[in-house]
């Protein structure tokens, strides 16, 4: 009897539950976009520490929308939440909280068994990216999630060169001012609003006389909208993962490799999981790299 190479790679990596912080996983598979390979969604799947940086004041809910493929002009859209502190500010997907939050609950296979979460690799890339700003240093601390491998970097400032423009228009219910500039590659145009008093914004933006409530790169594959803000208490925190500290460089390298190579990707940054993968060769080779555009052009 032959063997047909129509279900060839399972792959079973055994679970190292050696410390107290190491990580499961769990898997939620969904292939109903075209052209793409399942998706896997690699979650925490127990409790885990973290450090507490500083008190919320207020949290700015965002909308958001990227062209995460410019060949086929995919797009991701969702949620974003930025916490501001007296000295921290922390921007997120809200998808990353939510789950987040069942995670610490310890009921998130029973959330995730009812909620669909990204229908291709598109999203990915910014599920678990978190940009934690320190305001008294102007340093800012950055993670992500590739594969199961957690990744944190850390910058110095960046100043970016806003010119402050004459237009103002009304956004989300706040007076807001044009500002344009160009950082990390992309020319942007922004509003803020000097009825917020805080110079923070979404993602890694920041610097204006006011709150950043509006942000667009001039090509329309990044686009940002403030949608509500509300006053409230709980705490800016880091997770307490089992991150790989890396270089800004070398984490897009990481996600371009899983953009371009996912299943080498895999090889590489499947850590401290228990995990079935099944592939076929027919999805292997129906597996089409992304046009991505990543929002920071200047490696």
């Amino acid at each position: 009897m032959s063997y047909k190479p129509f279900f060839v790679l399972i792959i079973v990596i055994c679970c190292c539950i050696l410390q107290v912080k190491a990580q499961s996983t769990m898997i939620f598979m969904d292939s109903d976009i075209p052209g793409q390979y399942e998706s896997v969604l690699f979650m925490d799947s127990k409790i885990y520490p973290a450090d507490s940086l500083d008190r919320i004041i207020m949290r700015a809910g965002y909308s958001y929308a990227f062209v995460k493929d410019t060949l086929t002009g995919a797009t991701e859209e969702g949620q974003a939440t930025l916490e501001i502190g007296r000295t921290y500010t922390k921007y997120y997907n809200r998808l990353f909280f939510e789950t987040d939050s069942l995670v610490r609950h310890g009921i998130v296979s029973s959330y995730l068994g009812n909620k669909k979460i990204a229908g291709s690799k598109v999203g990915l890339l910014t599920f678990y990216e978190t940009f934690i700003h320190n305001l008294q240093n102007d340093e800012w601390t950055c993670t992500g999630r590739i594969i199961t491998q957690d990744f944190l970097y850390k910058e110095k400032s960046m100043n970016i060169e806003w010119s402050i423009q004459d237009s103002t228009k009304i956004i989300a219910g706040y007076n807001a001012v044009m500002a344009t500039c160009t950082f990390r590659g992309r020319d942007y145009t922004a509003w803020f609003t000097t009825e917020i008093p805080s110079q923070a914004g979404p993602w890694k933006f920041h610097g204006l006389p006011g709150l950043i409530i509006s942000v667009s790169d001039k090509d329309g594959y990044y686009r940002f909208t403030l949608d509500n803000i509300y006053f409230t208490e709980g705490d800016i925190y880091l997770p307490d993962y089992l991150y790989l500290k890396t270089s800004r460089k070398k984490y897009m390298e990481a996600k371009i490799l899983h953009e371009t190579r996912y299943w080498v990707a895999s090889e590489v940054y499947l850590v401290n999981s228990a995990v079935f993968v099944e592939n076929t060769p027919e999805s292997y080779a129906s597996f089409t790299p992304l046009g991505n555009d990543f929002i920071e052009t200047d490696l």
